[in-house]
């Protein structure tokens, strides 16, 4: 009962034009009447994009909370793997990170710099909740604060394991060649290059920081601003020379996935960056003033900025001028293609559109972060499906095996 499907790339169309070989689709027969009552819950269209539409997000260092858990600690089907100095027990332990934990839906979404002040005031809130227990003065109020006291036990011990992961997060990022690593990919993202932004890549490969670190940046240079054959040839000895010879299949990997590529022809991130104003003002950058779509430093995800035109192709009844937005983003050769399922009424308009986004070829957290924000500003809801979820680390490590 889904009307309207758009795809935003080649493997994105190759995953619809799947989706219409499925003849039971063609004969789904149009809702009566009565049916269309339950129409405030139906997804309004499908937006099916493909990775390769936008290579860079991964590639650079989240911020949002979930993101640097995942970066940091690594998530599994939806739970983290935190060791015993994080959960305070003497050994490893597994936790399921959902919107069910409150303490966890409340701080996801933020950037990590605004996590203190939000946990300092859940633990006051709950410190609240456990001295509600001394003005108990009867049966009915003893059996009021019992029945909050699993909750509250429960919120305690996730706001303790948030805490301690939060702590260590800082330890590791609170320095200052944590700051030289952001404002290198900003520079890289603004296609400036600079040379403090060269001079910490150089370093990066010299001092042989881990080698996903150092793919990461050079990778992030390729995609986003290009790379002259020069500077290729240059990046690619001083690397071999630093990590070792075993890396040239990883570099040709690399090249064969369009991510460390010479003088290519085919990178469409200068004109994302214009057409979806994907970058903030640098004077906003540094003094902070992040607008809630840039999750990333001072850089929102072109991706986002995809699915946000698709919606608005959805929502504006297939208007051309909006597929025409779209097209300008992507390829000349790689138009989007919308199809409309026959017999399928487009659900009511509702104040809130749903959304169905498949990911195909995997998403970051800070990319779902993007997507709730975006819901918010928006009126819209998503539910995502990918194949897998994806940071800069595990990019790469598909270049190395």
């Amino acid at each position: 009962r889904i009307p309207h499907f758009v795809s935003v790339g080649t493997a994105a169309h190759a995953v619809l034009n799947l989706v219409q070989s499925i003849k039971t689709l063609e004969d789904v027969p149009q809702p009566a009447a009565d049916d269309t009552a339950e129409d405030e819950g139906r997804f309004a269209g499908v937006v099916i994009l493909d990775r390769a539409t936008d290579k860079v997000t991964p590639l650079c260092t989240q911020l949002m909370y979930a993101g640097l858990v995942d970066e940091m600690f690594g998530f599994n089907v939806g739970f983290v793997d935190f060791g015993e100095e994080i959960t305070g027990s003497k050994e490893a332990s597994r936790v399921k990170l959902t919107a069910q934990d409150d303490v966890y839906a409340a701080i996801r979404d933020l950037n990590f710099s605004k996590v203190g002040a939000v946990l300092k005031q859940r633990a006051q809130d709950i410190g609240a909740g456990y001295d509600e227990r001394h003005a108990a003065t009867g049966m009915a109020d003893i059996k009021k604060f019992v029945s909050k006291l699993g909750g509250l036990q429960a919120q305690h011990h996730s706001l303790r394991v948030h805490t301690y992961a939060a702590e260590r997060i800082m330890q590791e990022k609170n320095n200052e060649e944590f700051s030289r690593q952001l404002e290198a990919e900003f520079s890289f993202l603004s296609s400036e290059g600079s040379a403090a932004a060269m001079e910490w890549l150089e370093e990066c490969i010299y001092r042989q920081v881990p080698v996903e670190q150092s793919l990461r940046l050079m990778c992030l240079l390729s995609t986003a601003g290009g790379l002259k054959a020069k500077t290729y040839q240059h990046l690619k000895q001083i690397f071999l020379h630093s990590y070792g010879y075993e890396h040239i299949e990883t570099l040709f990997n690399l090249k064969k996935l369009g991510l460390f590529v010479p003088d290519d022809k085919n990178n469409m991130f200068n004109r994302q960056r214009r057409q979806l104003r994907l970058l903030q003002d640098a004077a906003a950058v540094e003094s902070g003033e992040a607008e809630d779509k840039h999750v990333f430093y001072g850089y929102a995800p072109a991706s986002v900025g995809l699915i946000d035109l698709a919606c608005k192709c959805v929502e504006t009844g297939l208007d051309s001028s909006a597929r025409e937005e779209l097209a300008k983003c992507l390829p000349d050769y790689d138009a989007p293609q919308i199809w409309t399922q026959p017999h399928v009424k487009s659900a009511a308009a509702s104040r809130v559109a749903h959304f169905l986004v498949v990911f195909v070829g995997g998403v970051t957290c800070s990319e779902l972060s993007a997507l709730r924000l975006m819901g918010r500003r928006c009126s819209r809801k998503f539910v995502v499906a990918t194949t897998s979820l994806l940071n800069g680390r595990r990019m790469v490590d598909v270049a190395k095996d």
